[in-house]
Formats: C-alpha cells, sequence, structure tokens
C-alpha cells in the first residue's frame, strides 16, 4: 500500500518559483512484520512452543497458535542487506530506505493541472518500479515456505482409521499453512488413499511411510478399519501397536519440536517425554465425549469412582459432570462396542484406557470442537484433565 506519509512545502527561491516535496511510503509488512503470541510455557522458555489459536477468544487468558514470522526479503538482487539500491530514473525520485521521495517543481501562475499531471505520473512510475522491486517479496507472504523466526517440525501420528487421518490430514494443512513443516507418518496403503495434498503445502508435509506388522487373523492389505469388520478391529490395534519401536526411530531421527497423537498410541507420550519432544493429544471427537468418558483414573481403572460394570451403567449421566445433560449412550449403541471400550484380555487393550494413559503423557489436549459450540463443556474438560486444552475447530 502507498501513502502520502509528509507534504513538505519549502521557502520559495524566488516570487515565482515553489517546491513542494512529497513523501510516499510503502507500507512494507515484510519489514516490520511481528505477531505477538501468547501461549502458557510447557517446558524449558528455550524450547520451540507450538502455537495454537482456540476459534473464540474467551473471558480468561486461553492457548493460542500463531506465527510469529519476521521476514527479510532476500529474493531479488536489488535487495540488500541493511539498504536498499536505487533503482534507475528520473532525478525527480530518490529512493531511501523509508521509501520514495518526489519533487515537484512548478512556476506559480501556470495551470495547477500541470502540477497534479506531474504528480500522477511520477507516482505511476514509483507504483511499476516498486512492483519490479518487491514482487518476489511480496508474493512470498502468502507462500506458506516463507522463512520464519519460529519456524517448527510438527510430527502427527494418527490412529488407523479415516476418520481419524483425515482430521488429522487437515489439522496438518492448518500447521503447514502457518509456514511449519509437518511430517505426516501412517502406512503405505493409508498414506497412497489419502486425498491429493495442495500444491502449495505439498512441500510442508511429507508423508512417511510405515510398514505394518502382521499378526494372527488380520487378514492381508487390511491397514483401516474401513477393511475390516468391526470385531475384527483389535487385530488391526494389535499391530497398530507394534509400530512402538519404529515410531522411537522415526522421533529420534527427525527430532521434531512436537508430536500429535491419537487415543491409540496410547505408549508415544511417555516416549515423546523421554526424548524431550512436547506432545499434544489430539481428539478427533467433541468435548462431550471427552467429558463422558471421565478423567484419567477412572479411564485406566485406577478409581473407584467409576462404578461402570455394565452396559446399562453407561446410559446415564456420570456423576463428575456436575450440571444436568441428557448426554449419554442408548443402550444399542454402547452394547455394540462396550468389549472394545471397557472390557481388556489378551487381544484388546481397551479404549478407555489408551485415552487415559495417551491424555495423561501428553502436555497440550487438543479437541476437535469450539466454544461457539460447546463452551460448558470444554471448560468442564479442562477442569477433569487439569491440561491446557485447544479446541481446533
Amino acid at each position: 500500500m502507498i501513502f502520502i506519509s509528509k507534504f513538505v512545502l519549502l521557502p520559495p527561491f524566488s516570487p515565482l518559483t515553489q517546491i513542494y516535496k512529497i513523501h510516499l511510503v510503502l507500507d512494507r509488512s515484510i519489514e516490520e512484520h511481528r505477531i505477538i503470541a501468547s501461549k502458557p510455557q510447557l517446558k524449558s522458555p528455550s524450547q520451540p512452543q507450538l502455537k495454537l489459536q482456540s476459534s473464540q477468544q474467551q473471558s480468561g487468558p486461553q492457548p493460542q497458535l500463531q506465527l510469529q514470522p519476521q521476514e527479510k526479503c532476500q529474493s531479488h538482487p536489488k535487495h540488500v542487506q541493511g539498504s536498499y539500491v536505487r533503482p534507475p530514473g528520473p532525478r525527480l525520485v530518490s529512493k531511501n530506505r523509508y521509501g520514495y521521495e518526489i519533487t515537484i517543481v512548478w512556476i506559480a501562475g501556470l495551470d495547477c493541472w500541470y502540477g497534479m499531471l506531474l504528480f500522477f505520473v511520477l507516482l505511476v512510475y514509483v507504483v511499476i518500479e516498486d512492483m519490479k522491486d518487491n514482487g518476489p517479496c511480496m508474493k512470498s507472504m502468502t507462500n506458506p515456505s516463507m522463512e520464519t523466526a519460529d519456524k517448527l517440525h510438527v510430527v502427527m501420528f494418527p490412529w488407523l482409521a479415516f476418520g481419524h487421518m483425515i482430521p488429522f490430514l487437515e489439522l496438518s494443512k492448518v500447521i503447514a499453512q502457518k509456514g511449519h513443516t509437518v511430517s505426516f507418518v501412517c502406512t503405505r496403503r493409508n498414506i497412497d488413499r489419502l486425498p491429493k495434498l495442495p500444491p502449495n503445502l505439498a512441500p510442508l508435509i511429507n508423508l512417511v511411510k510405515l510398514q505394518l506388522h502382521k499378526v494372527d487373523k488380520l487378514p492381508d492389505n487390511a491397514e483401516s478399519t474401513i477393511d475390516l469388520p468391526y470385531d475384527e478391529v483389535k487385530y488391526l490395534k494389535m499391530a497398530y501397536d507394534q509400530l512402538q519401536q519404529p515410531m522411537t526411530q522415526i522421533l529420534a531421527d527427525l527430532a521434531p519440536d512436537w508430536v500429535i497423537y491419537d487415543f491409540a498410541p496410547y505408549w508415544l507420550g511417555p516416549i515423546a517425554t523421554k526424548l524431550g519432544i512436547s506432545s499434544v493429544f489430539f481428539s478427533v471427537t467433541i468435548a462431550i465425549s471427552g467429558c463422558f468418558l471421565g478423567p484419567v483414573q477412572v479411564l485406566k481403572g485406577l478409581s473407584g469412582e467409576d462404578d461402570r460394570n455394565t452396559p446399562e451403567d453407561f446410559t446415564v449421566r456420570p456423576k463428575w459432570i456436575p450440571f444436568k445433560s441428557n448426554i449419554a449412550y442408548r443402550l444399542f449403541e454402547i452394547k455394540r462396542i462396550f468389549e472394545d471400550v471397557a472390557t481388556a484380555n489378551d487381544e484388546n487393550v481397551p479404549v478407555s484406557y489408551r485415552f487415559g494413559a495417551g491424555i495423561e503423557a501428553c502436555d497440550v489436549l487438543a479437541v476437535r470442537s469450539s466454544y461457539e459450540l460447546e463452551p460448558e463443556w470444554l471448560k468442564l474438560l479442562q477442569e477433569i484433565h487439569q491440561k491446557p486444552i485447544i479446541p481446533v475447530g
């Protein structure tokens, strides 16, 4: 944007001559662009922090995901560190580090249209020259690969269901749009079936393929819940749990700033902590679901607070929800998933335990929700788990 920042009328050299100086300054946000972000410090101040932005400002301090870019354009030969090279042109136009200076001289008594015409001619010249000089820089403002002071590397690790992989991929795109690098880790066949990445984000999202180990009773080429009937999904979880060692090696090799994981890899949080990597548990369900499941001790079966031992017990509001609500399972719904959710055996680590262990080890809990949708449930979820809650929409 070009605007007149200063108008100086100099004393005349003679009664018939006046000199007008008009300073045009280009508002280059790439020169002074700095967004101050706020977020609770989770680890040491020297460690890069992932900053998420909630969908609505609340009455208290809320975690935010914002970028703090500070770019200096180096993409054009005319740009020199700390100064600018004057472009060729008439001496009526000069350029310094603050912008353009145009000097207009005309004789008093002549038609004022002369001065206005000269001014607009020079203005057009300035705009054209500045577009030539700064075109690559202006493009870089919308380019997600721009260099930033706090560029992060984030690893994403979803559960092997498209209802989980797609939200993780969408969140990866949002993070990449902020200029950060994302490593999306999943099995080979699932990555091949994901939607194609947008061309402008593809350079920042690395698709890392893992080989899924074979286990007994798991059909060949079954790498997602869509490939299996519901009662065989537990064998997919058994194969998924064998990715613990490959994921540990990936995190050690990539050394990312953050890892964002799903409910299924309940073992990943402690690994990230051991490697000094900040972690986010990303729940692809809304906050109501998390509140209904309960606190970590209940989820892991370590507390006497939860007396829900039968499917019928899940059809009423649990006692840790302090306000009236009709949120509960219907009997036919909980009967279908009860064994997977609440029953442990040699072939199954319950979903509830996976949720509890995953949330317990994370630094931040991200929820696929918003304060516009369920403000009271997001607040309750934070009270239940005593961790920063970030609704990602």
